[in-house]
């Protein structure tokens, strides 16, 4: 297909100098007397970064990869550095427009030596550098998947990560190979390019549950005992299987560009499904992305989920975190003004029917079957009311600077 080759080569971008900004570290690290390595890492040093990238630069200590020491290291090389808090500290800054980000880790032969997660990206770089014969497969991937919201290992996508796109791509051999699997995948999908163990049923048995509940299992190739994928949904999953088989139906240039959120086409179709559209515009505080972005996706679900409960039927809902936008569709236009509550059986412990009773008053109960019922009288009629109630609650004031309904 010639658009993939064109798609390769809009990508095929020519890396910055970044050799210059490892001297000036290297400079430091020499007149403190501090034994580290300072390597390239990231999609940068495996080939497989698209355009606007940013600049992974590991400090690899000896021994006690410090941030502290790292930072004081960073002030004497340039003039600003940002700190940012983590699972051990980083530090971000700017040379010639650049983004780049100086991860401090410990030098390490094998995953099991390493203290911190970050001590083990050095090893999948270099695993990857070794086993993937061709980096633009996994741009094609990448671009694939960004365009499809399936990219990103973040806590409010839980999707796929650079990482496991490289260790699809060495699986599978190209991006075509790799999309025909994925509309075949089914869950429980295991794929163990390292070849660690004999058999899919030595898998099940050898790795600790809790990193089997992902609907796909990608052993780390470096980490025998890690699923790379363990935090990929099954919301994620399906999205990936499905786009891979509409592609293959009607493969085009089209698949690999996100389409942009128009707010304009969600009332045109409340309208066109005569739904009542409810729309909120959210500010969120300041922070690290992938905490704002969990933030986020919380009040959406939570939203969602309380208009549930609540006898609403939300037709579809959606959220777009770039323009700050959560909105729901529901039905019906206005809920009847009372609602029947199913309550315990009547053989139910005593203590249950009399709380129950006490709860809706004697005169609301009646009897459905084997079943209690009572009569309430609704709050909220309307989705919208309801909604605003919603967010004054302290859920979501917690997590936001300010929310509002359009």
């Amino acid at each position: 297909m010639r658009f993939l080759q064109q798609l390769i080569d809009e990508n095929n971008v020519k890396l910055a100098d970044y050799k210059t900004v490892i001297d000036l570290i290297k400079e430091e690290l020499k007149k403190h007397e501090i034994k580290a390595d300072v390597v390239l890492g990231g999609s940068a040093a495996k080939g497989t970064y698209l355009k606007n990238y940013d600049m992974d630069i590991f400090v690899r200590f000896h021994k006690n990869p410090d941030s502290d020491l790292l930072e004081i290291i960073l002030k004497g090389a340039f003039k600003k550095i940002e700190r940012v808090h983590g699972s051990r500290d980083y530090f971000k800054i700017y040379h010639k427009g650049i983004e780049y980000e100086i991860v401090p880790v410990l030098k390490i032969l094998r995953a099991s030596e390493a203290e911190n997660v970050t001590d083990v990206s050095s090893l999948h770089v270099d695993w990857v550098k070794k086993k993937l014969k061709n980096p633009d497969q996994v741009k094609l991937a990448k671009l694939f998947c960004k365009a499809q919201s399936v990219y990103g290992a973040e806590s409010y996508i839980n999707g796929f990560s650079g990482y496991i796109l490289e260790i699809l791509i060495v699986q599978y051999g190209t991006f075509m190979k790799m999309i025909e699997a994925v509309s075949r995948w089914k869950p429980r999908t295991i794929i163990d390019v390292g070849k660690h163990y004999k058999s899919q049923k030595t898998i099940m048995k050898k790795l600790n549950i809790a990193k089997l509940q992902s609907p796909i299992i990608v052993i780390d190739p470096t980490q025998k005992d890690r699923n790379a994928a363990a935090s990929v949904t099954m919301e994620t999953f399906c999205k990936f299987i499905f786009a891979a088989r509409q592609f293959l139906e009607d493969p085009s240039k089209e698949w690999f560009t996100k389409k942009k959120f128009s707010l304009r086409d969600v009332v045109k179709e409340s309208r066109k499904l005569n739904t009542v559209l409810t729309v909120l515009k959210v500010k969120m505080p300041e922070g690290k992305q992938d905490v704002v972005g969990s933030k986020f996706l919380k009040i959406f679900k939570f939203i969602r989920s309380q208009l549930l409960q609540n006898d609403f039927d939300v037709f579809k809902a959606g959220y777009d975190l770039e323009e700050s936008i959560l909105w729901y569709q529901t039905h019906p236009q206005r809920l009847p003004l009372y609602a029947k509550v199913i309550g315990p059986r009547v053989w139910a412990p005593k203590e249950n029917i009399n709380a129950f009773i006490e709860k809706y008053d004697r005169k609301n109960i009646f009897l459905e079957e084997d079943h209690l019922c009572a009569v309430k009288k609704r709050k909220y009629q309307r989705a919208v009311d309801f909604i605003k109630n919603l967010i004054q609650t302290e859920y979501v004031q917690d997590r936001v600077q300010k929310i509002s309904i359009r």
